[in-house]
């Protein structure tokens, strides 16, 4: 199940679900994308990702995300593993890679699982909400 810190918004809210490993990093998009009005479940690293994907998969989770915002290399399972599992029940949800390590193969292969965008970090937050919002369906 989704672990950390859930938003508590209104029920029409677009969702994010956001993956990231770096705890400030989480933090701090998490904030930026609350202030936006994106009501933002976190998790911390690849295995609880593949566990939020099961659980709205099954059935067991009531909050489907609009788009769901991943770091690459995490512990366990890194994004992309976790994206091309994704894909394997919903070819649809928007995706967002964020990653420190963006070489062309990374950004071939998320292009590859239908990634919205790849962001290489460092990247400005404006750019970062500005790539959500274009992902994220209207509410």
């Amino acid at each position: 199940m989704v672990s950390g810190r859930q938003a508590e918004a209104p029920a029409e809210a677009r969702r994010v679900l956001l993956a990231e490993d770096d705890e400030e990093m989480r933090s701090l998009l998490a904030a930026c994308l609350e202030q936006r009005g994106y009501a933002v479940d976190e998790v911390a690293d690849g295995t609880a990702l593949l566990d939020a994907f099961e659980a709205l998969r099954t059935g067991a989770a009531s909050r489907t995300p609009s788009v769901v915002v991943t770091d690459i290399q995490m512990p366990g399972v890194n994004g992309l593993g976790a994206v091309a599992k994704l894909r394997q029940w919903n070819d649809v949800l928007a995706v967002i890679v964020i990653t420190a390590f963006g070489d062309a193969r990374v950004h071939r292969r998320a292009s590859e699982l239908g990634v919205a965008r790849v962001l290489d970090k460092p990247f400005d937050l404006s750019d970062f909400l500005a790539a959500v919002d274009k992902a994220a369906p209207p509410a």
